[in-house]
C-alpha cells in the first residue's frame, strides 16, 4: 500500500491506535477524520504528503511527530485534536496551512522551525493551553487569527522579519502581558490585540504606518501608549475601553481621529492633540471621565465657515489662537465653572463674534482671569447672565484705550453698579455700555 484513500477510516470512533507502513507516501483527505478514540499514530518517513483534514477532530490524539519528509502541514490537518499536547514540526516544513492546529486545546508549546515562511489564517487559533511559541525569522507575515484566542499565551517575541501583523492575530490572548513589535512592522491589522486584557505596555515602532480598527480595544491594563510619527489616522475604536490608559501621545503626523478612538478610556487624564488634526470624529473621547481636554494651539484656526461653538464641560484650557480668524464665528457657549485658562489670542480676529456665554462662573471676580476679553471687546459684545448679588470684574477694551472697573455688584434693576466712571457714566450709577459698534451691552465684562 502506497496511498491511504480519502476517508478510508473516517468516523471509526473505536479505532484507538494505528501504525502506517513505510510503503505509504500519501495520507489523503479525511483518512482518519472523526476517529474520536485514536490516541496514537506513527507516521513513517516514507510519507511525503498529509492531505487536508486528515486527522480532523481526532479528539483523543495526544502526541504526533510529523516526519521530515513532509513539506506542508495542510488545512485543518489536526483541527480540534483537543488532547494533542505535543507536536513536532520538522525543519522540512515550509508552510502551516489554514487552521492546521486550530482548537488543539491541550497544546502547551510549539516551536516553528526556520524553514517555515507561511503561517496561514487561524493556524493556532483557540489553542487555549498554548503558553509559549517561537516564531522564526523566516516568517514575514503573521496572518489573520494566527494565534486568536490563545488565552494562556503570556509573551511573544515577534521577529524582525515580520512586516505585517494581521487582523485578529493575537486577539483574545487574555494572558498576553508583553509583546515586542520590531521596527520592521508597517501594519498592525484590525483587532490585532483585541481583548488582550493583561497587556500593560506596548511600544509601536516608527515603521508602523497603519493601526487598524479596534487594534488595542479592551486592553484593560494598558497604561500608556506612544503613537509614532508615521501614523496619519487613528482608526475607529483603536484604543476603546482601555480603562487603565492614563496618557497618550498623538504625533503631528495624525490628521484624523476616527469615531470612538478613545471611548471609555476612563483613566485617561492627559492627551495632546496636535494642530495637524483636521477631524475629530464623533465620540472620539466620549466617556473619558477623568480627561482634562486641552484645545491646543490653532486647533480651529482659520475655520472661516464656523459659525457657532459649544465647548463641553470637560474643557479646562483653550489654547493660543484656538479659534483665531474664524471670521464667521458669531456665538460661543462655555460651560459653567470649567474653564481655567483662556489664551489672549484664542478668539483673535473673529470679526463676526457677537456673544460669549460663560454661564454663571463664580470666580469671575478674580482680576485678569480671562484677559482675552480685553481684545474681544474691541469688536464684540460679551454678555454674562448674572443674577442679583453676583459680582464680577467689569472690563471693556476700546479701540483707543482699555478701562477696567472695580468689582461690580448687580443691582435690583438687573444692571451692574460700580463706583468707577466708565463710558460716560457717573459713579454709583448703573452701567449701560454701548460698544464701539453701537451695540448695547447690558452686562459688560
Amino acid at each position: 500500500v502506497t496511498e491511504i484513500k480519502k476517508g478510508a477510516f473516517i468516523g471509526c470512533s473505536s479505532l484507538a491506535e494505528v501504525t502506517i507502513p513505510e510503503s505509504v507516501t500519501v495520507i489523503n483527505e479525511e483518512t482518519f477524520a472523526y476517529c474520536s478514540s485514536l490516541a496514537a499514530v506513527v507516521i513513517p518517513d516514507s510519507v511525503t504528503v498529509i492531505e487536508e483534514v486528515a486527522f480532523f477532530e481526532c479528539q483523543s490524539l495526544a502526541a504526533v511527530t510529523i516526519p521530515s519528509s513532509v513539506t506542508v502541514v495542510k488545512r485543518e490537518t489536526f483541527y480540534n485534536c483537543r488532547a494533542l499536547a505535543v507536536v513536532t514540526i520538522p525543519s522540512s516544513v515550509t508552510a502551516i496551512g489554514k487552521e492546521a492546529f486550530s482548537d488543539c486545546r491541550s497544546l502547551t508549546a510549539v516551536t516553528i522551525p526556520d524553514s517555515v515562511t507561511i503561517i496561514e489564517k487561524g493556524a493556532f487559533a483557540r489553542c487555549w493551553s498554548l503558553a509559549a511559541v517561537t516564531i522564526p525569522n523566516s516568517v514575514t507575515v503573521i496572518v489573520e487569527q494566527a494565534f486568536f484566542g490563545c488565552t494562556a499565551l503570556a509573551a511573544v517575541d515577534i521577529p524582525s522579519s515580520v512586516t505585517i501583523i494581521g487582523a485578529y492575530a493575537f486577539a483574545r490572548c487574555s494572558s498576553l502581558a508583553a509583546v515586542t513589535i520590531p521596527d520592521s512592522v508597517t501594519v498592525i491589522g484590525k483587532q490585532a490585540f483585541l481583548d488582550c486584557w493583561s497587556l500593560a505596555v506596548v511600544t509601536i515602532p516608527d515603521s508602523v504606518t497603519v493601526i487598524g480598527k479596534e487594534a488595542f480595544r479592551r486592553c484593560r491594563l494598558l497604561t500608556a501608549v506612544t503613537i509614532p510619527n508615521s501614523v496619519t489616522v487613528i482608526d475607529s475604536h483603536t484604543f476603546c475601553e482601555c480603562r487603565s490608559l492614563v496618557a497618550v501621545t498623538i504625533p503631528s503626523s495624525v490628521t484624523v481621529i476616527e469615531r470612538g478612538a478613545f471611548t471609555y478610556c476612563s483613566s485617561l487624564t492627559a492627551v495632546t492633540i496636535p494642530n495637524s488634526v483636521t477631524a475629530i470624529k464623533e465620540e472620539a473621547f466620549s466617556r473619558c471621565s477623568s480627561l482634562v481636554v486641552v484645545i491646543v494651539e490653532q486647533a480651529f484656526y482659520d475655520c472661516t465657515s464656523l459659525a457657532a461653538v459649544t465647548i463641553p464641560s470637560s474643557v479646562t484650557v483653550i489654547g493660543k489662537q484656538a479659534f483665531a480668524e474664524c471670521s464667521s464665528l458669531v456665538a460661543v457657549v462655555i460651560p459653567e465653572a470649567s474653564l481655567a485658562e483662556l489664551d489672549d489670542a484664542a478668539f483673535e480676529k473673529c470679526s463676526a463674534l457677537r456673544a460669549v456665554d460663560y454661564g454663571r462662573i463664580a470666580d469671575l471676580a478674580a482680576p485678569n482671569r480671562f484677559p482675552v476679553l480685553n481684545g474681544l471687546a474691541r469688536f464684540a459684545t460679551v454678555e454674562h447672565p448674572l443674577e442679583t448679588g453676583d459680582s464680577c470684574v467689569v472690563r471693556r477694551c476700546w479701540p483707543a484705550r482699555c478701562a477696567e472697573l472695580t468689582p461690580a455688584v448687580l443691582n435690583e434693576f438687573g444692571n451692574a453698579g460700580t463706583p468707577a466712571t466708565y463710558a460716560g457714566t457717573e459713579p454709583d450709577q448703573p452701567i449701560k455700555v454701548v460698544d464701539a459698534k453701537g451695540i448695547v451691552s447690558p452686562i459688560p465684562l
